[in-house]
């Protein structure tokens, strides 16, 4: 028995003429805009820490045909390879091709063009989790007008604002799973048609964008054949096993072609023993408290929108209870081993990166509290829900300000100075070693667990301060730390001098550098305004073609 929502979704009759939902033109239109409004605001930095041999690894396959992360001249017994799936680098060979061909031009501009080209990947993500966050809600029988703007919410007012400007791996997972979740759905509604086929192909994305995320396939396999057992019989369950199979199959025969020439084994990965022994080692699930609720990393801290979504459960269950079900089988196994992570943290980031996948299935519930507040005019919950928009824009403005390694070393210094050095010789990683341990809880329990130098505040605190062209000595006189203490800390004076501001014209600011300065500051606004048009027209079209039937309609016999 399908749930109401869903009922006008159902297949059409070769007779229909209702107008589609949203069509392509206007999705389009909606992928343009937030592409080029991320390429707008985009980071200045190349690729760091765990962005570099992901990205170092697209590079040697769009230049050299190799997939190793190593330099140009390193033999081939000496390649280090990254240890990502294959999917984290495939996203940014489109970018790596485009520096290949910006070099060649202009061989004195490869920094200039590796900044463009490592941020279009990450980019262009951004617009796909748009479109697909849109799909999922209108399929879910919620209307087009809150879709829309709740799709603007997703990819301004929470993480996925921060993280489609970098090159790290979590949009690639977020994308992924929000597409394998959309497609989960669908096959709930009818395992019917090529719907299997899709979901099979989603499941090897998740899988090829990280490993962990195998863990989501057991529960959603389980739910689709209780919840079909009335009309599946054992053929078509065999057969819809083999459509996932055949799906699945081309991601997972990457992965093991990968998996091969990175580790010998197409069923090893590269993270090995080692890594996975010391990343299980913790026998509580500290982490799982501090992915919802630290003060340092809690995911509604850097997602405000999601605090409004909470009051949206309710609602999201009553009109559609296979939500929350399928949510439950899918995620919960993820986020319990992330819990158990020792590194649960994810640092160096901005907020609980682990957790970003989440985001847009969690904004959810805040959808339907939209959609009621539009068909019902309730000003109060309009209000409210802008509230949190703003307050979350905030919050990724804050983030997007600076990137996060300037701050996290000023909070090492002064951490250090005022708390004293920690006794690192029985870290996790290397035990013996007085070196700083990234991400252990010696060097990472002030940013996780102590409000003086949440991220947040101090973030703000320091791109504060640089944009006014302050001094560490001026800036450090209201630091964070001085609700609590009084003692100058006086270690932050060398990182400070590091921080600067992210954004990428003020690193097109050479005076030799102005033609592609300007050429930037004209399309990429222009690609944003003509993806609005797109997106309006879109809708437009739809709202003209609705009408029109109405029109034609046959009165109703009396």
């Amino acid at each position: 028995m399908w749930w109401p929502s869903l009922r006008a979704l159902k297949d059409r009759d070769p007779g229909d003429l209702s107008p589609r939902p949203f069509g392509r033109w206007g999705q389009f239109g909606l992928f343009l805009a937030v592409f080029c409004f991320f390429l707008t605001v985009q980071s200045r930095e190349l690729p760091w820490n765990d962005a570099k041999p992901i990205y170092a690894a697209a590079m040697n396959f769009a230049f050299h045909g190799r997939v190793d992360a190593s330099g140009d001249n390193v033999p081939k017994g000496k390649r280090t390879y990254d240890v990502h799936p294959f999917l984290a680098s495939a996203i940014h060979v489109p970018g790596a091709l485009f520096q290949r061909l910006l070099v060649s031009r202009f061989p004195q501009d490869t920094a200039l063009a590796k900044i463009v080209s490592s941020h279009l990947g990450p980019a262009a993500l951004g617009g796909l989790a748009a479109v697909l966050f849109v799909r999922l809600c209108l399929f879910l029988g919620l209307g087009l007008g809150a879709s829309l703007v709740s799709s603007v919410v997703l990819v301004m007012g929470t993480m996925v604002g921060i993280y489609a400007r970098v090159p790290w791996s979590e949009m690639v997972q977020a994308v992924t799973f929000l597409g394998f979740f959309s497609a989960f759905m669908r096959v709930l509604r009818d395992y019917r048609g090529k719907a299997v086929l899709v979901l099979g192909a989603w499941c090897g994305a998740i899988v090829n964008s990280k490993e962990l995320f195998v863990l989501a396939v057991p529960g959603a396999f389980l739910l689709a054949l209780w919840h079909h057992r009335d009309t599946l019989t054992r053929k078509e369950t065999l057969r819809c096993v083999g459509l996932g199979l055949l799906g699945a199959a081309p991601f997972l025969v990457v992965q093991f072609i990968y998996n091969a020439i990175r580790t010998g084994s197409p069923f090893r990965t590269a993270y090995g023993n080692s890594a996975v022994s010391f990343v299980f080692g913790t026998e509580t699930l500290d982490g799982f408290l501090g992915l919802w609720a630290s003060p340092g990393k809690s995911i509604f801290l850097y997602n405000p929108p999601l605090i409004f979504a909470l009051f949206g459960i309710p609602l999201i269950v009553r009109r559609c209870r296979l939500w929350a079900t399928a949510l439950a089988v899918t995620a919960i196994p993820v986020v319990l081993v992330y819990g158990k992570f020792m590194f649960w943290s994810g640092d160096w980031c901005w907020g609980p990166r682990y957790l970003l996948f989440l985001v847009p299935l969690l904004l959810l519930p805040g959808v339907f509290l939209v959609d009621e507040a539009i068909k019902h005019r309730r000003v109060v919950v309009g209000a409210l829900a802008t509230a949190v928009f703003v307050l979350g824009i905030g919050v990724q403005a804050i983030g997007g300000s600076l990137y996060w390694d300037h701050y996290i070393r000023v909070e090492h210094n002064a951490r250090a100075q005022w708390l004293g050095a920690p006794d690192r010789t029985g870290n996790v990683t290397k035990p013996g070693t007085k070196k700083p341990c990234d991400p252990c809880f010696e060097d990472f329990y002030g940013l996780n667990w102590l409000p003086p130098f949440s991220p947040l505040a101090g973030q703000y605190w320091m791109a504060k301060h640089i944009w006014r062209g302050d001094s560490w000595d001026v800036a450090e006189a209201d630091g964070p730390w001085h609700r609590y203490t009084t003692i100058p800390l006086t270690d932050i004076a060398v990182p400070y001098a590091r921080g600067r501001l992210d954004w990428w014209y003020l690193e097109f600011s050479q005076r030799h550098a102005y033609r592609a300065r300007l050429l930037q500051l004209i399309l990429y606004p222009a690609g944003l305004l003509f993806g609005v048009f797109l997106c309006w027209w879109g809708t437009r079209r739809r709202q003209q073609s609705a009408a029109a039937v109405a029109e034609t309609a046959p009165e109703p016999a009396a």
